[in-house]
């Protein structure tokens, strides 16, 4: 299966939250939104995110912030040869 979600599905939390580490990549300030993109450790390997935050006070490049999924039901599941969407 390959995993997915939508950066909407993401939030950025305090360090005091439950949620995995990312280092900041790329800022993308989109006026009200900004869409962060930085890679999270998953199992050894660094896998590539985009979290969609508010425009205000987006972080800075380099910067290390947690992110957590909003709701388990965001959640998407593809086959891996065909891309075919499973149902979760």
């Amino acid at each position: 299966m390959t995993f997915g979600v939508r950066p909407e599905a993401l939030s950025l939390v305090s360090s005091e939250d439950d949620g995995l580490a990312m280092t900041v990549e790329l800022v993308e300030e989109l006026g009200a939104d900004a869409l962060i993109h930085g890679a999270i450790d998953i199992g050894g390997s660094q896998e590539r995110f985009v979290v969609r935050a508010d425009g205000r006070t987006p972080p800075a490049l380099g910067q290390q912030v947690k992110v957590s999924l909003r709701d388990h039901s965001e959640i998407h599941l593809f086959h891996p040869e065909t891309g075919t969407r499973r149902s979760t």
